[in-house]
């Protein structure tokens, strides 16, 4: 299975998309445990930005099943500020 989101706008609607499309992917575990915890991340980190920055947030993950019921993860994740945004 599969995953991704990548949002850029303000702080405020990218973070409640970004958890908005998050939420409509479900995933088999431990991968959806690990884009709970990416949900977490992001919350976190644009919590601690202004309101008023632009931001690029892109996060993308899967997840394959391994020998032994094991399953091989692999997760992808990028916040990064965009200044001199224009509206």
């Amino acid at each position: 299975m599969s995953w991704s989101v990548s949002e850029v706008g303000k702080v405020p609607a990218v973070a409640k998309q970004v958890i908005h499309r998050l939420d409509q992917q479900r995933c088999l575990e431990p991968e959806q445990e690990i884009k709970t915890k990416v949900e977490e991340i992001v919350n976190l980190c644009l919590a601690a930005y202004p309101n008023d920055v632009a931001v690029e947030v892109i996060a993308s993950g899967s997840q394959s099943e391994a020998k032994d019921g094991k399953a091989v993860n692999t997760l992808n994740l990028s916040i990064r500020p965009l200044w001199g945004f224009l509206e």
